[in-house]
């Protein structure tokens, strides 16, 4: 058993055995108290929250470099399509299961007609709109018009930068699978299960663009020890995909991730697309827990020694992004092969054969797996263990305190003579009532503090969106304006093709080049921007902390000198100053994340239309010129001038859709976010100086009176105390040995 499951398991028993206790007290009969409940319910949620504490490492990597094969390797099965479409944009997500089972969430009807009304703006081929207004993939006539739309394209046209066109792609793939998810898709979101039996079947709409296209979340539940419950390993799409929207996606779970696993080809070595993702993943502040992998291709290298130099290249330029990068060269194939329970093909058997003639290969990828295995559930151990030291330990040792005072203050009380405990209780109360003054003027400080912060957080966001003085949105109006369009190489498909499918051809090439810059230097700005503010917030609440701690030992020191006096000695200890969670932690426990900063710029008909009326514009000036006998310009120049005029209507609607993106993407990131975030963490640093005065204001008067009454049998109660207390503070000497413990997993 690993070192957290081992003192996850003592704690989760240590939580038991403090319910077990609390039960205990109850039964004394009319010594209650309301904390009772609170205590209660603090261990409950511990217990929940440390059940439901996940770790999640992302797989991720260019295309083809072997990611789903690394994944499955570690599965120790064929679980994920291998080789699947590059036009995917799928996170694959994996979680234990009790047993084997595949989640796919499909888009709704609404998604999937946005999908294809955002792709067919500036379309050449006007065939498909539909008679109804908007178009809707449900009415056979719609398809049929559209699929008529797609033949009529020409080869240039679906080709954008030296790929498949994505817009096409996406609309094809549209029309492609309907027959085959129609059954599925609804009005809102569809959510079907393929179990044990039908498990298989998930690969099939994963690897089959036509099929992919339609989904929008796909989870795997897989039974047995391959997956920690409370791990989620995710195969991220090629972050080279030729869809720049699909590496914000990518970027999208990376902000949810611990943990990057960064996959490389060994048939590539690092390629620029590697260098630029991550670029990008340095850029977002994510690049402090990220491990290596070079997955070699035995078939590809003649001898240990080639392997070895192209190692020692690939470290040497990683080592430019970032110094002394953790890299393990394996073979996921090899390790898949290995691992089945059931015979492998015959050609995967001959390669496996092969393979294992290649003695210092094999001993070579061995090695790193076992190195890999060992350094990663080192990591994730520690990360889990971090978690468990920051919230949970520290909060049941709270509760256990706070049980051991009020069992202790009760049973002196009940052993004091009348007088005695009527004087004693008087003068508790007198101070009870400061710790709820001092409590009440925490909690109203703390609100003015939430306020401020909220204030100036809500100026940097603004100086941040700002169109005047905001570097990220002068860097991307910039990059607008500044595009050039190679009009002339639109000559001769202007002669061929004609105006309109010239037009298109152009805003593809734009709409491509800015979603790639958006994608690539813009999102990882807003980031990195919003991670930083975020430290930025703890390391305000963390120096306000002090005087709020100075405030709470006083108030409670001149409650311990009360009870000193009357001889009886409380069993708490000084608590150390308040430490708050990681940005992370807090984020992950309150449901927070930070909004998609992916940009679907939309643009309307009307860049058509304004096109079209110049281009028939300069063909009147022509005929004109032509009547009066005077020079006139081809047609081809015509044209171009009217496309030219075209671009420039994209770039004024392409400016005009930025301003409103960064406008709602500056409230949302305001309201949905970084504001909750600030009520978060002061949210918990209440929580932590609540838990030190939770038990100083039990009402000890009712005891007098159950005493006056004889309604209490006070030795009964005496004994019955004195026993939980004996068991308190083995539970309280059993924390403090897990979390001396757990820190020193850590360390």
């Amino acid at each position: 058993m690993s070192p957290y499951n081992s003192l996850k398991d003592e704690v989760l028993k240590s939580i038991d055995n403090t319910l077990a206790l609390l039960d205990q007290v109850k039964q004394i009969p009319n010594l209650t108290s309301p904390h009772f409940i609170e205590w209660e319910n603090t261990c409950r949620m511990i217990e929940q929250q440390m059940i439901k504490d996940l770790v999640r490492v992302a797989v991720v990597g260019a295309i083809k470099s072997g990611k789903s094969t690394f994944v499955n390797s570690l599965l120790k099965g064929d679980f994920l399509k291998r080789g699947a479409g590059v036009v995917t944009s799928i996170v694959t997500r994996i979680r234990h299961g009790r047993a084997l089972k595949a989640v796919l969430y499909f888009k709704c009807w609404d998604e999937v007609n946005a999908d294809i009304e955002h792709a067919l703006v500036l379309f050449p081929n006007l065939n498909w709109k539909s008679e109804y207004g908007n178009f809707d993939i449900r009415r056979a006539t719609d398809r049929g018009r559209l699929a008529d739309a797609l033949k009529s394209l020409s080869s240039d046209q679906l080709i954008t930068d030296g790929s498949r066109n994505v817009d096409s792609v996406l609309l094809s793939s549209y029309l492609q699978g309907f027959e085959q998810v129609k059954d599925i898709i609804a009005a809102e979101t569809t959510v079907q299960e393929y179990n044990q039996n039908g498990f298989a079947e998930h690969k099939r709409f994963v690897g089959d663009d036509a099929l992919a296209v339609y989904l929008k979340d796909v989870k795997l539940e897989i039974a047995g020890a391959a997956v920690d419950s409370q791990t989620e390993i995710a195969d991220c799409q090629g972050s080279d995909s030729p869809n720049p929207l699909h590496l914000a996606m990518i970027q999208d779970y990376l902000l949810l991730t611990h943990f990057i696993v960064y996959v490389i080809s060994s048939r590539t070595g690092l390629r620029e697309a590697d260098i630029k993702f991550l670029s990008m993943i340095k850029k977002m502040g994510i690049m402090d827990n990220i491990l290596f992998v070079v997955n070699c291709d035995l078939s590809e290298h003649d001898s240990l020694q080639d392997l070895t130099q192209l190692i020692a290249k690939i470290k040497s330029e990683l080592a430019l992004i970032k110094p002394e990068p953790q890299v393990y060269p394996l073979s996921s194939l090899y390790n898949l092969f290995c691992a089945q329970d059931q015979p492998l093909p015959p050609k995967d058997s001959m390669r496996l054969a092969q393979w294992r003639q290649e003695d210092d290969l094999i001993a070579l990828s061995e090695k790193n797996t076992a190195l890999l295995m060992s350094d990663l559930t080192g990591k994730l151990n520690k990360q889990r263990l971090s978690l468990m030291v920051q919230n949970h330990i520290q909060r049941l040792s709270m509760v256990q305190q706070g049980m051991a005072h009020w069992s202790k203050v009760n049973r002196d009380i009940l052993t004091c003579d009348r007088g005695k405990v009527t004087e004693m209780v008087t003068k508790i109360s007198t101070d009870q009532v400061r710790i709820d003054q001092i409590r009440t003027m925490i909690k109203s400080t703390l609100d003015g503090a939430v306020r401020k912060i909220k204030q100036d957080m809500r100026s940097r966001v603004d100086r941040f969106f700002d169109q005047r003085s905001g570097a990220v949105f002068k860097e991307i109006i910039e990059f607008v304006k500044s595009y050039q369009a190679a009009l002339y190489n639109h000559e001769e498909n202007l002669k061929v093709e004609g105006f309109s499918n010239a037009l298109y051809q152009l805003f593809q090439e734009f709409k491509q080049a800015l979603d790639t810059f958006m994608a690539e230097r813009i999102n990882p700005e807003i980031v990195r921007f919003f991670r930083d503010e975020e430290k930025k917030v703890n390391e305000y609440f963390e120096s306000v902390a002090g005087p709020y701690e100075l405030m709470v030992h006083e108030a409670l020191n001149g409650y311990h000198q009360t009870l000193k006096g009357f001889g009886v000695a409380s069993p708490l200890k000084q608590q150390k100053g308040v430490s708050l969670p990681k940005p992370d932690t807090i984020k992950a426990h309150s449901r927070i994340t930070m909004p998609a900063p992916t940009a679907a710029l939309r643009y309307s008909a009307r860049i058509r239309t304004d096109a079209v009326v110049r281009f028939g514009f300069y063909s009147i000036v022509n005929a004109f010129k032509k009547i009066l006998k005077k020079p006139v310009q081809s047609d081809v120049d015509g044209q171009l001038k009217a496309l030219k005029d075209g671009m420039a209507r994209i770039k004024r609607e392409t400016h005009q859709s930025i301003i409103a993106h960064f406008k709602d993407l500056r409230e949302n990131m305001k309201f949905q976010y970084i504001f909750k975030y600030v009520d978060a963490v002061a949210g918990h640093l209440l929580q932590a100086l609540n838990d030190r005065f939770q038990v100083y204001t039990a009402d000890l008067s009712h005891i007098v009176e159950l005493i006056d009454n004889n309604r209490l049998d006070k030795d009964q109660a005496v004994a019955a105390l004195t026993a939980i207390e004996a068991d308190l503070k083995q539970q309280q000497a059993q924390i403090e040995s897990i979390k001396a413990k757990t820190i020193m997993a850590v360390a």
